[in-house]
């Protein structure tokens, strides 16, 4: 017997392919220019697994994969088009189908169009990788992620084109209402971030409902996460994702169609319960537009936020109710207006006056498994003096620690309480402090504090001088950091001579490094300083230490991240490097433990310090403060600015003179006056650099002649 139930009609399908059959060979010829062309004139040398598994990575996700996202969008506008029409929503309600029937039979034609010409690319791809590569597995499973991915992504594209085109009868709106659609997650994770940093103190981006916006952002997803991702795992979790997404909005299509009057088809809202949710989403949308407008770029406060806000609601309630009802005859609406504004106040102000108490929680002590602080100081322009006698790896010592001993986590609580304290106090400080709680329940609370400063500077030097803190912040301090270490150099700038040491004096110099670095840190030494016109020099009055600490460390390198579980072990691209890494620590103060093992255990260190025989020449640039700045911090070569030297000295005992006045500068690049700039040449061939206040060199310039 002929079963005689059908989903579709064949020749509504037949008709769409006749119609836009010629459009999608078109589509078919650009995607084999985009692909599998590619793949051919790829002339790289790919001859390792991994290299060929990025060419094609590169190649599959390139500008093109983003744009061709946009294509079924544009289909499902074309195959639902009648229903935008009086006359094509007789014609196909006139035709012997059912509902259903119309509905899949231009479904399965787009499906058709599309992801023929798709399929056969992808083949197409596959067999130029199989020839050009043979069977590398890594290779292959990407271009099926590509494959699904492209196929979910027209799914997604299609179907929410599709349910737009029910929810409304204009093909402007049909086209606007999808790009919103996509954008809403985006806008919404912005407006978070935006209301919680004007309107609560310590509010920290990315917080919960961010992420959670972030996660259901497709956008995101295709550009930062898909298209940039090198991870096959992570493309397979975004697999399972889109899949979800695309049964979800497919059934939202179809429900749509089911349920949509043919008679509101020239509606722009074709549904009158979503009239209302229109309203609501999009005078919010105004609300957070222009209250960032005003507070950002007109009335640049509190105020101008509030104001932002009240014309945003005003505006986008007016706009909204005329899209909706399609009509600018708004009886009445004033009594809305007014809701809208005053609602949009309530809920603001309530938020701005902390009705829930996020800004005033502190978790308590027995709640806490580790907390992470960390503080980063912006223009500021002076120094510590413990900064002042260390370096650590030539950069700022790092100010982030995560702190799990409960004496350290009741003094973040202490300085956490003093910020909050301070609100009302009108204090700006050069600071910015992030705190996060990670509690034994699973919850984190994460606030950040901008422009502020330390109030309590009590708790704030007690948790910088711990233990806990000390280790992290100086990982020389850390047995466990240490237990790889293989040497110790001891260089200086004065010479090319260098220094290791090993085993037992190894050992026995580490611990003198620490106890010098903790002498630094907990009682420094006073800074020598010359100041004069604004500018300041730190005197070295002992060439600066450069302790290096070479380590041994083994690098498993594979074909990419996350293959070992997914890939057979053969194709598992292994290679054992044994490397070594350097970290740096330079003495800028006396240190006078370590300098003595040096006099006592090198017979190369009085080689690495500067004297009157030792020093071939030192040539003198008056330099305005930024230049200074940029010769000295980056070590510019002197022919960049093409100066002329001030002075040449020559004479080894005359140069010493300049040398016992001459330092580093303390106060950095902008600021206006002359330094002088001192290049030290070895008779070695080593070059060094040094800053005098023009003072102290105009008078020994003077004395000299």
């Amino acid at each position: 017997m002929k079963f005689k139930a059908s989903f579709c009609k064949k020749a509504l399908i037949w008709n769409n392919l006749r119609l836009y059959g010629l459009v999608f060979s078109v589509w078919g010829i650009y995607l084999f220019l985009a692909y599998p062309l590619r793949f051919i004139m790829e002339k790289g040398d790919h001859n390792t697994p991994l290299s060929q598994l990025s060419a094609v990575e590169q190649i599959l996700f390139s500008s093109e994969f983003l744009l061709i996202c946009i294509i079924p969008i544009a289909m499902g506008a074309a195959f639902y088009h009648f229903l935008k029409t009086d006359n094509g929503v007789a014609f196909y309600l006139s035709i012997p189908a059912t509902r259903n029937e119309v509905y899949f039979s231009q479904m399965l034609s787009g499906f058709i169009l599309y992801l023929t010409p798709l399929y056969l690319n992808a083949l197409l791809v596959l067999g130029i990788a199989m020839v050009k590569w043979g069977g590398n597995i890594g290779a292959l499973t990407v271009i099926g992620q590509w494959t699904l991915i492209m196929t979910l992504i027209f799914i997604i594209g299609y179907s929410v084109s599709i349910g737009m085109g029910m929810v409304t009868g204009s093909v402007v709106w049909h086209i606007l209402f999808v790009f919103i659609f996509f954008l809403l997650p985006s806008y919404f994770s912005f407006a978070v971030d935006f209301f919680g940093r004007q309107l609560l103190y310590g509010f920290a981006n990315g917080g919960r409902l961010t992420e959670l916006l972030r996660e259901i952002d497709l956008v995101d997803k295709l550009i930062s996460r898909i298209a940039y991702s090198d991870s096959l795992r992570e493309r397979w979790e975004i697999i399972g994702f889109l899949a979800i997404y695309a049964v979800a909005v497919s059934l939202a299509a179809f429900l749509l169609f089911r349920f949509k009057k043919m008679e509101n088809n020239r509606e722009w809202i074709g549904f009158g319960f979503l009239k209302f949710f229109f309203v609501f989403g999009f005078t919010l949308c105004s609300v957070i537009f222009m209250s960032s407008l005003v507070s950002g770029a007109i009335i640049r406060s509190a105020a101008g936020f509030y104001i932002g806000a009240t014309i945003g609601a005003t505006l986008g309630y007016i706009i909204a109710v005329m899209i909706a009802w399609k009509t600018i005859y708004l009886k009445k609406a004033w009594w809305g207006v007014l809701a809208a504004a005053a609602l949009t106040l309530a809920v603001i102000g309530l938020i701005d006056a902390d009705l829930l108490g996020y800004e005033r929680r502190i978790p308590a002590l027995n709640q806490i498994e580790i907390v992470e602080f960390g503080i980063h100081a912006h223009g500021v322009r002076e120094k510590s003096s413990e900064e002042l006698l260390l370096n650590l790896s030539a950069e700022k010592p790092r100010r982030d620690y995560s702190l799990q001993q409960q004496e350290n986590i009741a003094l973040v609580q202490a300085l956490h309480q003093a910020m909050i304290e301070q609100r009302n106090s009108n204090s700006q400080g050069d600071n910015n402090f992030l705190i996060i709680y990670h509690l034994k329940s699973g919850e984190t609370v994460t606030r950040r504090y901008w422009n502020t400063d330390v109030k309590d500077r009590a708790s704030y030097e007690q948790l910088e001088r711990s233990e806990e803190a000390l280790r992290q912040k100086y990982p020389v301090l850390d047995d466990g950091e240490m237990q790889g270490l293989l040497k110790i150099k001891i260089t200086t700038e004065a010479s090319y001579e260098e220094e290791s040491f090993s085993g037992a004096e190894m050992q026995e110099l580490l611990q003198i490094v620490r106890r010098e670095l903790l002498s630094a840190v907990n009682t420094p030494e006073e800074i020598p300083l010359r100041e004069e016109g604004g500018q300041e020099v730190r005197l070295l009055k002992e060439m600066p230490i450069k302790v290096t600490l070479v380590e041994k460390y083994v690098r498993r390198q594979v074909l990419s991240g996350e293959l070992e579980e997914a890939l057979p072990v053969a194709t598992v691209e292994t290679r054992e490097n044994k490397a070594e890494k350097e970290s740096s620590l330079i003495f800028f103060g006396n240190a006078p433990e370590l300098r003595r093992f040096l006099q006592a255990r090198s017979a190369k260190y009085l080689k690495m310090l500067p004297s009157a025989k030792t020093i071939a020449s030192i040539e003198f640039y008056r330099l305005e403060g930024f230049e200074a700045w940029q010769h000295y911090y980056w070590e510019h070569e002197m022919n960049d600015y093409e100066k002329q030297a001030d002075q040449i000295i020559t004479d080894g005992q005359e140069a010493m003179k300049y040398l016992a006045l001459s330092g580093a500068p303390i106060s950095l690049s902008y600021d206006e006056g002359e330094y002088v700039l001192l290049r030290i040449k070895q008779k070695d061939g080593s070059v060094y650099l040094r800053v005098m206040v023009v003072g102290d060199y105009e008078r020994l310039k003077t004395k000299g002649k």
